[in-house]
């Protein structure tokens, strides 16, 4: 995650949260640099650190463990979650795990890239389009991996959580001033998608989209944006 990346998803949970209460759990892709960029607010100070999952607390007595199977029931606040699961079956594990640590009251806000808005929307917005428009099986996994807005509220729903509600969240990774650069990062991981090519398959699917990108991009700098939709309910 970059500083963008960050704040956009900073920003959204300011505007849901309320007021901050005394127990925030963090968790999935880029939570110590999440719950670090929410320390410049009035959020709990940061109390322990695990992989992937963060708790914020000013309690006497953190838990011992940053790990979701020791986390106290009925404890949190607030729990947010960026891209904390790796398919479908996996997100509905993870959001009705999320109730028994809530507290009644509590805020879920769970958050994945939204495979839908990405692939309809417009290449000069999200240039990886093009890459899932050319290799299709690509598309097919990026959605496999996700599970979908209707279903992820739908979810939330079932896990016994009031007032869901879908918002999405723009994640800009980065400005580059000329194609060159923006070919840069993008070889240097930037679409991670293309690490399940081959290199020679890799090397043209570059080569077709940076044709495809000089017919739909404006004259000047490009701007990436990745699509994020976040499903935030509160538990009953």
């Amino acid at each position: 995650m970059n500083s963008t990346s960050i704040a956009a998803w900073a920003a959204a949970v300011r505007a849901l949260r309320g007021r901050w209460h005394r127990v925030v759990v963090v968790g999935g892709e880029g939570a110590a640099e999440l719950a670090d960029a929410l320390q410049g607010s009035d959020a709990p100070p940061i109390t322990a650190e695990g992989d992937d999952l963060v708790v914020l607390t000013d309690e006497p007595t953190p838990p011992p463990s940053p790990a979701w199977d020791e986390l106290p029931e009925h404890w949190a606040d607030l729990i947010l979650l960026r891209r904390a699961w790796r398919s479908k079956p996996e997100a509905v594990e993870v959001v009705h795990r999320t109730r028994r640590i809530l507290r009644p009251g509590g805020r879920l806000i769970a958050g994945e890239p939204d495979v839908g808005r990405l692939l309809e929307g417009s290449a000069v917005r999200s240039p990886a389009r093009l890459l899932y428009a050319s290799r299709p099986e690509l598309a097919a996994a990026a959605r496999a991996a996700t599970a979908g807005r209707a279903a992820l509220g739908i979810e939330m729903v079932r896990a016994g959580y009031d007032d869901v509600e879908v918002f999405p969240i723009d994640e800009q990774r980065g400005v580059f001033p000329d194609a060159e650069s923006y070919w840069e990062w993008v070889r240097s991981g930037g679409w991670p998608a293309l690490a399940s090519l081959a290199a020679e398959d890799a090397e043209a699917v570059l080569e077709r989209a940076a044709v495809d990108l000089k017919k739909v991009a404006p004259i000047g700098p490009i701007v990436d944006v990745m699509p994020w939709v976040a499903v935030t309910g509160v538990r009953r």
